[in-house]
Parts: C-alpha cells; structure tokens; sequence
C-alpha cells in the first residue's frame, strides 16, 4: 500500500510540474520592440519553477548592434549572472513578477530600482506573437525627495522573434 501512495504522489508531482512549465512555455524565447534605431530586447527562460529573464538595449550602427545598457552581467567572482526580472502565469497569457531596472545613473553611480511587471500575450496578427510589457512602480520608492522614474520602457508591445 506505501508503493502505490508513493507512485501517486510522484505522479501528482510530476503532472503538477507539467502542467506548471506548460504555463510558463509561451512566454519562453525571445521578444523584441523596435523604435528607430534601437531595439529592446528580452530573453525569457524557465528557471526554478517560474520565468525568468534579462533585458538589453542595443543601438544599431551601420549594421552593428552595440549594446546601450543591459539587466545581464556577471556577478562578481561567482560564474553566475543577474536575472533582470522574473515572475509565475497560472494560465500561459499573463505573466506577473518583478523586475529590476539596473540601466539608470544617479549622481554618476549606478543605481537600481525595482518595480512590478506585468507581461500579457496577445492574440496574433498574421501569425506574429506579441505581447504588451507594463511596468510600474512598487508605492514609496524614493531616493531622497524624488521619485525616480524608470529608464527601461514601461509600457510597450513586443513582437516574439522565436
């Protein structure tokens, strides 16, 4: 009778999980806006049960992509990288999480600020995946009397390039 408990059980795990990352697959890849000559950029992967993801700005120069700021760089010494954001979907269309929008300078130093995300899938036109992004501010963030505004887009539609 413990045997067939335990198979159950790992089996409810292992269709839980399933059903979990299934979610979480249509966010997965990469997604772009472009505007001019720049072009943001957000690679999504799936990561402790959730998604995760970095985001970059990049400049197109005569045919060369040269990178305006980026949520991914090394962390000191340890062989591993920031996440620029991260968040769980119960349903595969919308996303929640958190994001940290590390691109911005204050008085000459490097600053972050953390905010909301909210990522949704659109219906497809002509076969194009989109999504809108939406970023907001989390209520009494502060750096002395200002409030701080984001640097990263905070409300745009992307385009899933695969």
């Amino acid at each position: 009778m413990k045997k067939i408990g335990y198979i159950l059980l790992t089996l409810f795990i292992s269709i839980n999980s399933f059903a979990q990352n299934t979610n979480l697959t249509s966010f997965v890849g990469n997604w772009e806006w472009v505007n001019g000559n720049e072009t943001f950029k957000l690679n999504f992967f799936i990561e402790n049960e959730g998604i995760s993801g970095n985001y970059k700005l990049v400049e197109i120069n005569n045919g060369v992509e040269i990178i305006i700021y980026s949520s991914k760089f090394s962390i000191a010494d340890t062989g591993n990288y920031t996440t620029g954001f991260s968040g769980y979907s119960d349903n595969g269309v919308l996303m929640g999480g958190r994001i940290t929008d590390s691109s911005w300078k204050w008085n000459g130093e490097n600053k972050t600020k953390t905010g909301s995300l909210a990522f949704t899938i659109l219906p497809s036109i002509n076969g194009q995946i989109r999504a809108t992004w939406k970023v907001s501010k989390l209520s009494g963030l502060r750096v002395g009397d200002e409030i701080l505004e984001f640097v990263i887009p905070t409300d745009i539609i992307l385009n899933k390039v695969n």
